[in-house]
């Protein structure tokens, strides 16, 4: 059996190359920005792609990595409520208009 192995960061993984026959993927480094991470992960499995993909990701206790998956969590908190705070703006503001021309 050949065995055939990319390296590549997850800045360059991110970007423009799509794996459409990858297996595993392993992730050495969390990124800051968990789209950037999920964006690198989607780009290993593509459509017409037959293989289930497994992806591991290697975390070492009271790490720098550790306190980059925080942050992520963080910035997912945050973008959620945000969100939400977006969603309920763009209701209340249809139900004005809808009031407004009696719609």
């Amino acid at each position: 059996m050949k065995l055939k192995i990319l390296l590549l960061s997850l800045k360059s993984g991110g970007v423009g190359l799509n794996l459409a026959c990858a297996s595993k993927g392993f992730m050495m480094d969390p990124y800051w920005t968990a789209q950037l991470q999920d964006q690198a992960i989607d780009r290993l499995h593509r459509v017409g792609q037959l293989r289930t993909v497994k992806v591991i990701q290697f975390i070492m206790e009271d790490s720098v990595e550790e306190k980059i998956l925080k942050v992520q969590e963080r910035k997912k908190q945050l973008g959620d409520a945000i969100s939400i705070d977006d969603e309920e703006r763009r209701k209340r503001k249809t139900e004005e208009l809808q009031l407004l021309f009696g719609k």
